[in-house]
């Protein structure tokens, strides 16, 4: 058995692929025991155009959501070949992040199978990408085609052969990518800068020439489609320019206050809350490249390094507003463009610094460090790393690649086991099976006062084919039961109410003595249904 540890050891493409397969099977059990169905608004409204786009019911709204095609269009496929469900719609987020696995690997296998290793394990252990795994956000999709675009561009510089092929797919992801999230825009920078590298040794310009010319053919059309379709070839960008201002933080009456924070220390804490520190320490404790093969990108680490950086400072400095600088709010889903490359810098730092005293004591440092800033419950995850890293010496040799793995990956699984285990934080399922089960009767007519969320999306738990006898109303707005009605219903979900992110307005005392006569009908978990009384117009 100790023969086969050290022959494990030394195997570091068969690693590679054991580490893979360890990140897609965790990606999918945690998308169904963690699985929360529809979460806010923002799911919510890309999974109804995606069932709106089947009906020929789609309209343009104006809010950039609906001009994310990528992100649901997928969707509407899957919801006419399979069906609606919650876990249909989330079925293409699930895909993209376990995709991006499978693309970190296919680029790196072959050269760099321990880089790959590492990178997987970082990426696919990541507790925001695996939240965002299952809710129709287009964070994770756009992390796919996001590193789609950097791989394609990557490997075309590595082979230098069929610069039109490669121009093409260039040009398609980063057509999809914008019909994605506008965070697409991070990785702008550094392809710019190769553009401008390569033109200076005039070298791959017959790539870029091509690029251009897809480029530009897509663009017409996409502009075209727009003149037609809503009056303006320019209705997005002016669209998501006037929503931007109309939502003016306060910081404009004291920017020098939030300016200085922003654009120093609090990043910091935003990697340290989020976990994203993780492989941030791992590529920056030893980035393993002179500033001459940063800039002329003399090798492989120093492609995707350069990629980090640029990200970085783009994330870190740039503004999201056209009229005023506006940083970028310090969100994990605001930023997933930046994981593949961000970890796969840090694969680099592990594969070539693991086993070196220094990078051990530094690393173990900056990670205890972490956990005593964060004063949080994430120090359950870094003080396992920094102990890993400080003590690693005491491990013998050719255990330490399978321990270190072991360490690193069970260190980051504590977060995503924590949500795939703890109680539910919506109840949606519970909600869903009340709807369809007891309040679908197909006669009569009924009226369910319930929350405002419930109120506006009830339509999806009946998989967009609502009851047309059942009204859904706002019991924070009207508590009015109509005369006409046969039976009224007060549908209570405790765990959506009392959930800060959904910020909900009346808390449940509030919302009883709005219905002092109502009779309790039906309770499973935080959801109730109580029956109330009728009342003459």
């Amino acid at each position: 058995m100790l023969n086969k540890l050290q022959q494990l050891t030394k195997s570091e493409a068969l690693l590679a692929k054991l580490t893979l397969l360890a990140g897609c099977v965790f990606t999918l059990l945690y998308f169904f025991f963690a699985h929360e169905g529809s979460y806010f608004n923002d799911d919510w409204a890309y999974s109804r155009y995606a069932h709106e786009v089947l009906t020929g019911d789609f309209e343009f709204e104006d809010m950039p959501f609906s001009h994310r095609f990528f992100a649901y269009l997928p969707v509407s496929v899957l919801y006419a070949t399979i069906g609606v469900s919650p876990y249909i719609t989330t079925v293409w987020p699930m895909l993209c992040t376990a995709g991006t696995l499978v693309l970190i690997y296919y680029l790196l296998r072959k050269n760099y199978p321990g880089v790959a290793m590492w990178a997987v394990i970082l990426l696919g252990f990541n507790f925001h990408t695996l939240f965002l795994s299952n809710y129709l956000y287009p964070d994770n999709i756009v992390m796919l085609v996001g590193l789609g675009i950097l791989g394609v561009l990557y490997r075309f510089r590595k082979v230098r052969q069929n610069a039109v092929g490669f121009a093409l797919a260039f040009a398609v992801l980063n057509f999809l990518a914008m019909l994605t999230k506008e965070t697409i825009i991070y990785i702008l920078p550094f392809y710019l800068y190769v553009f401008v590298l390569d033109l200076v040794r005039k070298e791959n310009l017959k790539f870029w020439v091509w690029s251009a010319v897809f480029g530009s053919i897509l663009l017409a059309f996409y502009f075209a489609a727009y003149e037609i379709f809503t009056g303006h070839w320019l209705n997005r960008f002016l669209m998501t320019s006037e929503i931007v201002n109309e939502f003016k933080p306060g910081y404009l009456n004291n920017k020098t206050a939030y300016y200085f924070n922003r654009l120093t220390f609090e990043p910091i804490q935003f990697f340290i809350v989020s976990g994203i520190i993780v492989p941030i320490i791992f590529a920056f404790s030893a980035p393993g490249v002179t500033l001459r093969n940063l800039l002329k990108l003399e090798n492989t680490r120093s492609y995707w390094l350069l990629v980090t950086i640029l990200i970085l400072l783009a994330f870190w400095f740039g503004s999201t507003s056209y009229t005023h600088y506006k940083p970028m709010v310090l969100v994990p889903r605001m930023i997933t463009v930046l994981m593949p490359p961000l970890c796969i810098s840090a694969g680099f730092a592990l594969a070539n610094n693991f086993y070196k005293p220094r990078f051990q004591l530094l690393v173990g440092v900056l990670f205890i460090a972490a956990a005593i800033i964060s004063r949080s419950n994430m120090a359950a995850i870094y003080v396992p790393i920094g102990l890993f890293f400080l003590f690693v010496r005491f491990v013998p040799k050719f255990a330490i690649p399978v321990l270190g793995l072991l360490a690193i990956m069970f260190s980051l699984a504590i977060r995503p086991l924590h949500f795939m285990v703890k109680p539910t934080v919506t109840d949606y399922f519970v909600t869903q099976k009340l709807m369809t089960e007891r309040l679908n009767h197909k006669s009569g007519r009924y009226q369910v006062f319930t929350n405002e969320y419930l109120a506006q999306q009830h339509a999806s738990f009946y998989g967009y084919k609502p009851n047309p006898h059942y009204e859904y109303l706002n019991y924070n707005r009207t508590q009015h039961v109509s005369a006409t009605a046969d039976t009224a219903f007060l549908l209570m979900n405790h765990a959506m109410i009392s959930n800060p992110e959904l910020m909900m307005h009346l808390k449940a005392d509030s919302v009883y003595m709005l219905f002092p006569e109502r009779k309790l009908l039906w309770q499973k978990g935080s959801v109730q249904l109580y029956m109330l009384p009728k009342k003459k117009e």
